[in-house]
């Protein structure tokens, strides 16, 4: 008999127990229940019933192709015969199979399963901690076993635990260039790399689920990463509440945490419209809550740039920094704002008297600002950054110039 086209890999070398049984895994073991779904079948009733239909319907295949070499086959034969070796999470790995055309795919047990942007407002911060404890021990084995397994929030996926309610990871993702027998990789290396990833991933979304499930503020540690923590909060999109207390947490500036910073407040700026008297409570909270983020962003970007060669790109988000905190100063203090969404506010501003605030307190902070800004500017220009139009610029940061956001706030 020809073997199956879509044997598991790891037994087709020769026919074992094992083999036979996944063979024959879809006929019935007692031949009775035969002759009861027949009994069933020939029913005098109108319309079979549920039970019946549900024994007939088979069970659909969950399966995910994948795109291999010649060269990433023979490390993936490699990386499953290891795999047999760790019973204890057979459950948790798909099987991978060689279909009749030559291609390869993995085929995963008939449990259902979720990734973590689909659980992003259900999972507490201890389901989180538990699937991280037990993503720590995959990692640490499977590495130590020479498994080049690399999980990542993005394509993590999870299936419920025996006890129907705590969640445990799915073993999938592997870096198929790397054999389980070549001396060259630095597996211990490799280790510590892929638990400082996947570790600062789900530490910042737990913390995320404590600032969405209660009041408790507790401190995190974000100092050496905060790529990383851009990473999470634009693959979740949190709310803008959540996402300003985890940005005012870190503690380290680099060029795509300050890129990202300008272009959140900027876009959140873009969506307030005019007004003739104070804000209403909420679009004051936001507008606050922004400004205090910004504070921070100034404060992490200024320690960045001391006892540093100047470079331009970091110049250029000071800039725009201080043109979010003019737009932002103008919105919590005039008295009233004609701009619609905040097209042309700076501009706009520019020349408005004391009695345009609220405060003498608010016109001074104000006009603090546009002196900072024209400071910015003076010192961008004379590193070689170049301001268009003569002194007219249009913020255009980031994601701004494709989303058609702040385009038109003008100085």
């Amino acid at each position: 008999m020809a073997p199956s086209d879509r044997q598991p890999l790891a037994l087709r070398k020769d026919i074992s127990s094992n083999q036979l049984r996944y063979r024959f895994a879809g006929l019935a073991i007692n031949p009775r229940t035969k002759v009861h779904s027949d009994r069933v079948s020939k029913s005098t009733s109108s319309k079979p019933t549920s039970l019946s239909r549900a024994r007939a319907r088979p069970r659909p295949r969950i399966t995910r192709s994948l795109d291999l070499t010649p060269t990433e086959v023979e490390c993936a034969r490699a990386i499953f015969d290891r795999l047999q070796m760790t019973s204890r999470r057979s459950s948790r790995t798909p099987q991978l199979c060689q279909c009749s055309n030559g291609n390869y795919e993995f085929e995963y047990p008939a449990y259902r399963r979720w990734n973590l942007k689909e659980l992003r407002r259900t999972l507490t911060a201890d389901d989180i901690y538990s699937v991280w404890t037990t993503l720590l021990s995959d990692i640490c084995q499977l590495h130590d076993a020479h498994v080049a397994y690399i999980p990542d929030m993005k394509t993590l996926t999870l299936k419920k635990a025996s006890d129907g309610t705590s969640y445990r990871p799915i073993i999938d993702t592997f870096d198929f260039s790397k054999h389980v027998d070549d001396p060259e990789v630095p597996w211990a290396d490799l280790k510590k790399h892929s638990i400082g990833i996947m570790g600062a991933q789900l530490q910042i979304l737990a913390h995320l689920a404590e600032l969405r499930d209660s009041s408790s503020f507790f401190i995190m540690d974000f100092d050496s990463q905060p790529d990383i923590v851009v990473d999470v909060l634009e693959f979740f999109i949190p709310c803008s509440f959540q996402r300003n207390a985890v940005l005012r947490e870190v503690k380290k500036y680099s060029h795509k945490l300050g890129k990202y910073i300008a272009a959140e407040i900027g876009g959140q700026l873009y969506t307030y419209p005019r007004r003739k008297g104070p804000d209403d409570e909420y679009t004051e909270k936001l507008v606050s809550d922004d400004y205090s983020t910004l504070l921070h962003a100034f404060t992490i970007l200024d320690e960045h740039m001391k006892n540093r060669q100047v470079e331009l790109g970091d110049l250029r988000t000071r800039f725009d920094f201080w043109l979010l905190r003019v737009a932002l100063l103008i919105r919590l203090h005039a008295k009233e704002v004609q701009i619609a969404y905040s097209r042309g506010i700076v501009k706009k501003y520019s020349e408005a008297l004391a009695d345009s605030y609220t405060s003498l307190e608010g016109f001074q902070s104000v006009a603090n600002a546009y002196r900072g800004l024209k400071e910015a500017i003076r010192h961008f220009q004379n590193e070689g950054g170049e301001v268009e139009d003569s002194g007219v610029w249009s913020l255009t940061v980031g994601s701004w110039a494709t989303a058609a956001s702040l385009t038109d706030i003008q100085i």
